[in-house]
């Protein structure tokens, strides 16, 4: 990480009363230390440049108004080591030579402490502390209640961690901040053949409610439709089922005259077709909205495979799944399919249940 400060932000500082040549060093460390949030955020997001090669930059600018804030939340920290017993502020990181300790809690000590004095604690901040960094032993400067942290372990071993406080963006040039994927809710489990059925019971509620010649589903391949219920085990196996479940939903029958709004009728969106066939079922607003989220599922499942299979499309892959709620990117294949069969049966089985209430 690199800093370089702008004028706009050492005004802040000047406008404080703050010397810029003694609190150079403070300004770095808000700023970077204010960096490393909003850098996690764009790679869990994705917000980042598609790599080139092993390295991506990104530029952050802390204008006037960002430094502001920095300053304001400068004395408040965030440390994962504090722990709370009743109106009491404890560290949970206090040495077994600390004279303040008062019990061992498990396998730790645990010394009484307060806002301020942990605000004043140079054990490196939780949001932007060393991901190697562990067990450290913090203890009262002798003379006085400040804590201090006298030593830590470092995961990778190295040296520096003779110096623990340096742990952080800006100290040790061995600093690294490992950032994982956002897990995204556990789906239903998927049971076969749950979304064959789904599809079976939406076609014959839509035979019900619009006419029995009126079939939506007219399944051309039994191959694909198989692939629907098949084992995922690898990147082409998933890209085949979602060409399968893609297949399938392009094949839906809306004929224009089920469509109530002439301006909407035509173009080759089967989705699209099914939501504008869908909108005057009733004034409920909220099952309107219900089948219109489950369009909108199938749409993003939809767009996974031209995603997926065609690397210049618009579409973010990494997006689609956040907003599905699937972990990405996918480390088990099977898992993957199963959850996205699993939003898929959901969505089918929603939009029938609502043409059910107006049948």
């Amino acid at each position: 990480m690199v800093f370089e400060p702008n004028r706009a932000a050492c005004l802040v500082f000047q406008r404080n009363r703050l010397s810029l040549e003694a609190e150079i060093e403070k300004l770095k460390s808000l700023l970077l230390g204010g960096a490393v949030p909003q850098i996690e955020m764009l790679l869990r997001g994705t917000g980042l440049p598609e790599p080139r090669s092993n390295m991506v930059t990104a530029v952050i600018f802390f204008g006037q108004s960002e430094a502001q804030q920095l300053v304001e939340q400068s004395g408040q920290k965030t440390c994962n080591y504090q722990t709370n017993d009743g109106r009491d502020l404890l560290c949970s990181a206090a040495s077994e030579n600390d004279l303040m300790k008062i019990a061992l809690v498990g396998t730790k000590y645990v010394a009484p402490t307060s806002i301020a004095i942990c605000n004043r604690c140079d054990i490196p901040d939780e949001t932007s502390r060393c991901s190697h960094f562990s067990h450290p032993a913090v203890a009262r400067e002798q003379g006085g209640h400040e804590r201090r942290v006298k030593r830590a372990f470092c995961d990778l071993g190295l040296s520096k961690i003779s110096q623990p406080n340096k742990c952080n963006p800006g100290g040790h040039d061995c600093w690294a901040r490992v950032v994982e994927p956002e897990r995204g809710a556990p789906a239903p489990m998927y049971v076969s053949p749950a979304l064959t059925i789904a599809l079976d019971y939406l076609d014959s509620i839509w035979r019900l409610h619009f006419g029995k010649d009126k079939r939506l589903i007219n399944l051309r391949s039994a191959v694909s439709t198989a692939r629907l219920e098949g084992i995922c085990r690898s990147r082409d196996e998933l890209d085949a089922c979602l060409s399968s479940l893609a297949d399938t939903l392009k094949q839906f029958q809306i004929p224009d005259e089920l469509i109530p709004d002439p301006a909407t009728r035509g173009g080759d969106s089967t989705l699209m077709k099914l939501k504008n066939a869908l909108c005057v079922l009733g004034p409920n607003v909220d099952e309107s909205d219900q089948i219109e989220t489950a369009i909108d599922t199938l749409k993003m499942i939809n767009s996974l495979r031209v995603a997926t299979q065609h690397s210049q499309t618009r579409v973010n892959p990494a997006n689609s799944f956040k907003t599905l709620g699937i972990s990405y990117p996918p480390t088990d294949w099977s898992d993957t399919w199963n959850q996205l069969r699993s939003k898929a049966t959901i969505a089918l089985t929603t939009i029938a249940t609502q043409i059910l209430k107006h049948t």
